[in-house]
């Protein structure tokens, strides 16, 4: 007879096994011994029993698996026969290690670290969305012989660390995630939430519109929308502060609070209509607009063009970029309107008639150079052109001033060719209303387009203009209306003149 043979049923650790022995004579005792990586230990010594409850030392097996799930051992029987060895048998195990009982232990904890938004919160453990600068720490305790082989640290959406403690540049939600993962690949995942502020930073909706209230105003008005946190941070309530400064040319000056008070909703959204003063009128602004809290601020740049091309129609004058101006003479038989305009050093001046000097109706140009005329230029009724001065040959006003007679009659001519001319055209048209005493308008397109909207003045040549009343309207780049009243259906003939930037398209 030999020795008797042995068998182990693989197990859990921390929980019992059985050992089951096949033995040929009932006398014989059985002596059980265990193997487990380099562990050694005697189970039971000559037992009679031929099915034996084993609990394995759980503490002892798991430090001698720290980097895996599961080991091999053996178990050695050593069968007697009274104190007589028989013999000895063998038989494998595998012992696994249990993930509940070998998760680690994690926790962790979150505290602001940016002293700008800890003073708005009045507390280090409240974040405030995007602003923020959060230290995390993290505490992970390993089981049962293991130790922590990685650390993560999360923040959703995006924001990730592999070290503890780590500071986030910016904090994108309340919620943290904590994971730990052991030496043997188990991993135990914590998530906790701190008291979080929902913040975020202010904004316009698009680039401000900023315009003059009239044509020639020296005040603006500007529409600001957008988005600013409206509430508080726990210590501090937030606030709104709108702001501009500009330039015409070089740098931008210093700030200026936006005058009113913004509607603010609770939902953040603002909306002011601000009005801007003491602007020039011959210059274009580039403003920049600011909207700002206690966290943030967002600066857009608009630009305040000139409205009418170069010119600015004022009550008493216009100005333009180039040293040009208008302004209005009157007395009892003729009325004036002068530009002057700085070219080559030189000054420059053309004066405007339109009424009954003479008698006859005429409109007049004339043209200084440093205040001393050098041409004057008369359309008569009759549709001819007279330079009262030498400066032009016939051929040149005539190619200037068309000398039919009848209506339509118009002509023009430039200040000077260089960029942006100022062009002056003038004409004459015969409008007759279809009944006396209600207004008939008829419309003048100009010989040449102008680079913005002209100036544009007219009057009637009559012997009795107390009885007939003309005005301008609908002016465009191309043309303009005449409006015209009189107590009869008669023929009127009305002189009119214009004043603006010319297009590069005109002749030189």
């Amino acid at each position: 007879m030999g020795a008797s043979r042995v068998a182990c049923a693989s197990f859990n650790l921390g929980t019992n096994t059985t050992i089951s022995i096949t033995r040929d004579n009932k006398a014989y005792t059985h002596t059980l011994k265990y193997s487990f990586n380099g562990a050694t230990g005697t189970i039971v010594t000559k037992t009679t029993q031929t099915s034996y409850v084993w609990t394995p030392p759980a503490s002892t097996f798991y430090s001698k698996i720290p980097n895996t799930t599961s080991g091999y051992g053996t178990i050695t029987c050593e069968t007697y026969n009274g104190n007589t060895l028989v013999g000895t048998a063998t038989a494998g195990f595998y012992a696994y290690a249990v993930k509940s009982a070998c998760l680690p232990d994690v926790n962790g904890m979150v505290e602001d670290t940016n002293e700008k938004t800890i003073a708005l919160t009045g507390d280090s453990s409240k974040l405030v969305l995007y602003m923020s600068k959060p230290k995390a720490t993290m505490f992970g305790y390993p089981k049962n012989g293991a130790t922590i082989k990685d650390l993560y640290i999360e923040n959703p959406i995006g924001l990730v660390a592999n070290t503890s403690p780590f500071v986030f540049d910016t904090v994108y939600s309340d919620e943290f995630r904590f994971k730990a993962t052991d030496s043997r690949g188990f991993s135990k995942l914590v998530t906790i939430n701190v008291p979080f502020v929902e913040y975020s930073p202010c904004f316009f909706d698009n680039i401000p519109v900023i315009s003059r209230t009239e044509t020639t105003s020296t005040t603006a008005t500007v529409t600001l929308k957008g988005y600013c946190f409206n509430g508080s941070f726990g210590k501090t309530t937030n606030t709104l502060i709108l702001k501009y400064r500009y330039k015409t040319n070089g740098s931008y000056g210093s700030y200026s609070t936006v005058s009113g008070i913004p509607t603010w909703n609770l939902d953040g959204t603002f909306s002011i209509t601000a009005t801007i003063n003491n602007l020039s009128v011959e210059d274009t602004y580039t403003f920049e607009f600011v909207v700002e809290d206690k966290l943030s601020s967002f600066p857009v740049e608009s630009v305040l063009n000139q409205s009418v091309g170069d010119f600015r129609i004022a009550k008493d004058y216009v100005l333009a970029k180039n040293n040009l101006y208008l302004g209005t003479e009157n007395n009892t038989e003729f009325r004036a309107v002068k530009a002057r305009r700085l070219l080559y050093g030189n000054n420059y001046e053309a004066n405007f008639g339109a009424g009954n000097a003479g008698g006859g109706g005429s409109c007049a140009i004339e043209l200084y150079e440093n205040e001393v005329q050098v041409a004057r230029y008369d359309l008569h009724k009759d549709g001819f052109m007279y330079n009262t001065k030498t400066h032009m040959s016939v051929a040149e006003i005539t190619a200037m001033a068309p000398s039919t007679v009848g209506g339509g009659v118009a002509g023009y001519f430039l200040l000077n060719s260089a960029d942006n001319p100022v062009l002056v055209q003038w004409g004459r048209v015969n409008v007759t209303p279809t009944t006396g005493n209600e207004v008939f308008s008829q419309k003048v397109n100009f010989l040449w387009q102008y680079k913005g909207l002209p100036f544009v003045c007219s009057d009637v040549a009559t012997s009795a203009p107390a009885t007939v009343h003309v005005t301008v309207g609908d002016i465009t780049s191309t043309g303009f209306s005449l409006y015209v009243q009189r107590p009869t259906a008669t023929s009127t003939s009305i002189l009119w003149m214009a004043i603006g930037n010319g297009t590069d398209s005109l002749p030189e």
